[in-house]
């Protein structure tokens, strides 16, 4: 088996850890996994309780689903490896900048030791152990915890892995299918481009600046002003710095000399690193990345130049030159992936704008409509009840005019009756008051016989008429009329407000002549 991963495969119980793994590294490792675990079934599997590294599946969860099973197959895009099982969903992990994995009795994969512990199981900052039923035993670490690890049916068609790009190691496009990516008009700087994953799966920092070093290209001149030939450099470069890196199982002390990686972690001691004639090593921000470049062979004007004229080391005043220049890229230089994202997020803008306006204005336009069919309702409402509403009117109009009529009638009739009554009343009253008054009058008259007077004025006025029985009967009239009957009150308070109104009048009896 040591045909299949290297043979300088030690069998110690040493735990490294990948720092910021790249296409290299993942590959690597993938050989290694692949040789000590392929067709073993998983007897075991511990998932620590860390939501941040399993993404969309719990570990519970994802214990049943691997226990039982069996690795059929790894395979890697880009940064990304996962395990094919006898039977889906299948794992998939990303490392971060720090992830691993690690199978016990064999050396992790590493291109530089960012620490290690000794004969231990499982490793530090394990989240993931998995045991076979031969005894192997697989785990995966992450001490900074950027690194992840999903369920997923078909990887490869789901995301993220449908949204990167070709693969420099195993997607062998030709140089015509590159040039028509639309990267190669990109604005952004060539740098930028190259550690987009959509652009090509699994290129980190280290990789893109040993590229443009062996192209003599500075990482900030933007994609779009390299002419043809400088592109196609940096397609060969690219397909060589991975392959030289997997080759060599990711394995630093192995990278050629000439490499500026074999330099770079320099930067922090006193002396200068130095490559290539004793060019000194710089360092740049480039779309917010650190970039490793050797100002003498990568000129930002794109020229590859190695030395002066006179073949000596740039002057001071050409340094400063160059780093004003640099640092006047920068403008130019965004990183895509921020470029890409407000790209996107102003197309979302436009998109959520245009929505916004398009359910406005249907909005507006149901409103309308909705109003013209209320008033269209409201008027032929209208019109329904307008001649009901007439109609109903003039009912009501000669109803009371009826009503009215019938009551004044009512109302003379009920007059007439009691002034008919009343007359009646009164004038057999006073007839009989009076032929009372005149009997007694004469009643009296014949008892006494005549006055002395009377005889006189008879004597003296023998045709005048005898007037006192006359007199009599006017006297007993007149105090009639002043004391009015009893039952002629309680007439007149009974009679109600219309006949308080109207004034009730009586027929006076004529005077009973001889």
């Amino acid at each position: 088996t040591q045909s299949t991963w290297g043979p300088d495969l030690e069998t110690k119980h040493l735990c490294f850890f990948v720092f910021m793994p790249e296409l290299p590294e993942v590959e690597a490792t993938r050989q290694i996994v692949t040789g000590l675990c392929l067709n073993k079934p998983i007897k075991k599997v511990i998932a620590e309780d860390d939501e941040l590294i399993f993404e969309g599946v719990s570990p519970r969860d994802f214990e049943k689903a691997l226990t039982g099973r069996t690795i059929t197959d790894i395979k890697r895009k880009g940064k990304h490896l996962w395990l094919e099982l006898d039977t889906r969903p299948w794992a998939m992990m990303h490392f971060g900048m720090t992830g691993a994995l690690i199978v016990d009795g064999a050396r992790s994969i590493i291109y530089r030791e960012s620490f290690k512990k000794g004969d231990s199981w499982p490793p530090r900052f394990h989240k993931l152990q998995i045991e076979f039923e031969d005894g192997t035993k697989l785990a995966y670490a992450d001490p900074r915890r950027l690194g992840r690890i999903r369920l997923q049916q078909d990887p490869p068609h789901e995301s993220p892995l449908a949204e990167l790009g070709f693969d420099p190691l195993t997607d062998n496009i030709s140089f015509e299918k590159f040039l028509e990516s639309k990267w190669m008009k990109s604005k952004a700087a060539v740098k930028a481009v190259l550690l987009d994953q959509t652009f090509a799966a699994g290129v980190g920092n280290w990789i893109a600046d040993e590229v443009l070093y062996q192209s003599r290209i500075h990482p900030a001149i933007p994609m779009v002003n390299l002419d043809e030939e400088k592109k196609k450099l940096i397609f060969e470069k690219l397909h060589e710095v991975v392959k030289t890196a997997v080759d060599a199982y990711a394995k630093d002390a192995k990278f050629p000399d000439d490499w500026i990686f074999s330099h770079r972690w320099d930067s922090g001691k006193k002396k200068e690193a130095s490559l290539l004639g004793g060019h000194p090593v710089e360092y740049i921000k480039v779309g917010g990345r650190t970039s490793a470049i050797v100002p003498a062979v990568q000129q930002l004007s794109g020229t590859s130049a190695t030395t002066t004229s006179k073949g000596e080391t740039p002057s001071k005043g050409r340094k400063k030159k160059m780093k004003k220049e640099v640092e006047e890229s920068k403008d130019g230089a965004q990183d895509t992936a921020q470029e890409k994202a407000l790209a996107e997020k102003e197309k979302t803008k436009s998109k959520r704008g245009a929505a916004r306006r398009s359910a406005a204005k249907s909005a507006e336009m149901e409103d309308e409509e909705e109003e013209e069919e209320n008033t269209e309702k409201r008027k032929k409402k209208t019109q329904k009840k307008q001649p009901a509403k007439k109609e109903t009117k003039k009912q009501t109009t000669s109803r009371s005019r009826k009503v009215k009529a019938e009551t004044d009638e009512a109302e003379d009739e009920q007059e007439e009756e009691e002034k008919g009554t009343e007359g009646a009343q009164t004038g057999e009253a006073t007839t009989g008051r009076k032929r009372k008054a005149a009997a007694a009058a004469n009643k009296t008259t014949k008892k006494r016989g005549p006055s002395k007077t009377s005889a006189k004025k008879a004597k003296t006025e023998p045709n005048e008429p005898n007037d006192s029985k006359e007199k009599d009967v006017k006297m007993a009239e007149q105090a009639e009329e002043e004391q009015p009957d009893k039952h002629e009150e309680h007439e007149q308070q009974q009679g109600g407000e219309e006949r308080e109104q109207k004034p009730q009048t009586r027929r006076r009896a004529p005077a009973k002549c001889r």
